[in-house]
């Protein structure tokens, strides 16, 4: 590989210091049975895994874990799987449904659900966790003063939300109920929604795992390793953690994210969507910040060949795009952090598609 580096001297910008150190702060010693945790989310997901043994939810076969990155208020950054939340709906009952005929229609609904399953390779045998009572009133319909009944249906997996609202609406699955035609809600809410709505936190909130409530991961774990590039990475139930609205007195601050702002040129043909095997990726050019500081940490372009001096910034020169694809994920590795990126959807694309032909 062939790399070259310049640095331009432009008065027009902000002078830095290119070899500045772009690591996070060191994390110190933490024991989870003294020590609470405190971190600021910035991005949630979900994942199949499997159940960690003390928490809630199903305790056998796939189980829905919420994966939630963030970073402490000293810039550490932080992975944290939550663990015991399970998915759910709920359907219209008639009043002749009481709480003896919760159990029995379970069991006849988690029968046809597995049934369902395709091959059921995880042996799955419990698909559907809970059936309860509960009032409420609808949205949709104006039905008086006075409550009406439904269920509220549990399931292990996010995909058996839809499995079981299809087989409800075309079977008859508990005699009793005969041909009721159910009428569904929230079946078409997201997991992640469902489950930041009822932990009830907001976007870029504080979360505080409370001493002795959380475990920490380690390398040396066969199940329950470490996955990410945090310097933090836990385990804790999704009933033992606190979310601080930005409401509260001393949550409304904000950590110091590490900023990565990136944009790509390529050398396209005029009027052709870019094509990997064809037009190269010419250049890519990196700001990094730590917010609320104004000096910029990095500022550097990845350019296919060469190119003039750029005021300030740090060139690096490749005579092989592979070579320079390569170099920027390395660079983007090294950073260690959780991109806050605005760049347009079809150079995403374009990247995204061409690392996955060529790399």
């Amino acid at each position: 590989m062939e790399k070259r580096s310049s640095t331009g001297d432009s008065p027009l910008s902000k002078k830095i210091k290119p070899t500045r150190s772009v690591g996070r702060p060191q994390l110190e010693n933490i024991d989870p049975a003294k020590d609470t945790l405190i971190f600021q989310e910035l991005e949630l997901d979900h994942y199949i895994g499997v159940p960690y043994p003390g928490m809630p939810g199903a305790q056998s076969g796939p189980v829905p874990v919420i994966r939630c990155f963030g970073v402490t208020k000293k810039g550490n950054s932080v992975c944290c799987h939550i663990h015991g939340f399970s998915p759910y709906f709920y359907i219209n009952l008639p009043d002749s449904f009481v709480e003896a005929d919760c159990e029995p229609f379970k069991n006849k609904l988690n029968t046809v659900v597995v049934a369902d399953i395709r091959g059921n390779k995880d042996n799955i045998t419990d698909a559907v966790l809970a059936v309860e009572i509960v009032e409420g009133k609808s949205l949709v319909e104006y039905s008086g003063e006075e409550n009406s009944k439904f269920a509220k249906i549990t399931v292990a997996l996010p995909k058996f939300v839809p499995a079981a609202k299809r087989l409800l609406e075309n079977q008859i699955i508990y005699q009793p109920l005969g041909a009721h035609s159910f009428t569904f809600f929230e079946s078409n809410v997201d997991i992640e929604m469902r489950f930041m709505i009822d932990a009830k936190i907001m976007g870029c909130c504080w979360l505080e795992l409370p001493a002795g409530k959380w475990f920490k991961r380690n390398s040396l774990s066969s199940q329950f390793s470490i996955t990410s590039r945090c310097q933090l990475e836990v385990d804790v139930s999704w009933e033992n953690f606190i979310a601080h609205s930005p409401e509260e007195e001393n949550w409304s601050d904000v950590a110091q994210f590490r900023i990565h702002s990136f944009d790509i040129e390529c050398a396209g043909r005029k009027g052709v969507f870019p094509e990997p095997q064809i037009d190269p990726i010419i250049q890519i050019a990196n700001v990094v910040k730590l917010h609320g500081e104004e000096d910029v940490v990095v500022r550097n372009v990845f350019t296919l060949n060469t190119c003039a001096p750029i005021g300030h910034a740090e060139v690096k020169c490749f005579s092989k795009e592979t070579d320079m694809l390569q170099a920027w994920a390395q660079f983007v590795r090294k950073l260690i952090l959780i991109f806050l990126q605005d760049i347009t959807s079809t150079i995403s694309i374009f990247l995204t598609f061409w690392i996955e032909q060529n790399i």
